[in-house]
């Protein structure tokens, strides 16, 4: 195959910033692990096997679709638990916002503007620096959802009776359970 001489044009420059490459691959990672989780929760909540709240979850293409799914499956099969349904709510809601930071991360432009050393992201008409703490705080939201995901799993999983004053992160009731 003969070599196009205009390839070099096209490279992505991140390829010589591979701490960038590093931390947006970590957002996708991290949010496609998230999105198992609300897949399994959405099984949950309507009580059905994880594997089928993860086909019906995964059906529609759009992430804010799928959310969309959860959330609605939740206000009609908990009516007996306005904690648990308001957890479910939050999580659904903070779910889509970390969608739209995840879409600008993936449908940002991200280059090193000639005679720039940094990585910029944005558009062509509007870049800026880049700042990997951006993309680091992304992944940490995404992480902390995850943990509220699991809790939400293991109240379900346990039934949907009002507990009290149960744990709302992964480190807390992680933290109760060796007491």
């Amino acid at each position: 195959m003969a070599k196009d001489e205009h390839a070099t044009e096209l490279w992505s420059p991140l390829s010589e910033s591979p701490e960038y490459l590093q931390a947006i691959g970590l957002v996708t990672v991290e949010i496609n692990s998230m999105e198992f989780l609300l897949a399994s929760l959405l099984g949950a909540t309507i009580n059905v096997s994880p594997e089928i709240g993860r086909a019906i979850y995964y059906a529609p293409k759009g992430a804010t679709a799928r959310v969309d799914i959860l959330e609605e499956a939740a206000k009609a099969a908990i009516t007996d638990n306005p904690r648990l349904l308001a957890g479910i709510k939050s999580v659904a809601n903070r779910a889509k916002g970390i969608f739209t930071e995840r879409n600008g991360v993936a449908h940002d432009l991200w280059a090193i503007p000639a005679g720039k050393t940094t990585v910029h992201r944005g558009s062509v008409e509007q870049l800026r620096v880049a700042d990997l703490k951006e993309l680091d705080a992304i992944v940490e939201r995404a992480r902390e959802l995850k943990g509220r995901c699991v809790v939400l799993l293991a109240r379900l999983t346990l039934g949907r009776q009002d507990q009290g004053d149960w744990p709302a992160t992964l480190a807390e009731m992680r933290k109760r359970s060796k007491s």
